[in-house]
């Protein structure tokens, strides 16, 4: 039978690392995941990140994630504010 514990861990581990913005969903920091669970070297990881554009991180982080519970909070506090 398979276990989740790793998945859960992994989860968690992540969390910690968001902090606060975790208590909203899931954040751009969900695309570290692979980082956290993999073994990668310093050269490997800079590799990666300077193959990828911010831009493009941003376009999925939208398109995929969405607004965040804060994104939606500021606007609705900004209406009101008016």
């Amino acid at each position: 039978m398979a276990s989740t514990e790793i998945l859960e861990s992994s989860f968690g581990k992540l969390k910690r690392i968001e902090r606060d913005p975790s208590r909203d969903g899931m954040t751009g920091l969900v695309l570290a995941m692979g980082a956290l669970v993999g073994t990668w070297s310093a050269d490997d990881l800079k590799a990666a990140l300077d193959q990828t554009p911010a831009k493009k991180v941003d376009g999925w982080v939208s398109r995929i994630l969405g607004h965040s519970m804060q994104w939606f909070r500021k606007q609705f506090f900004a209406e009101t504010k008016a």
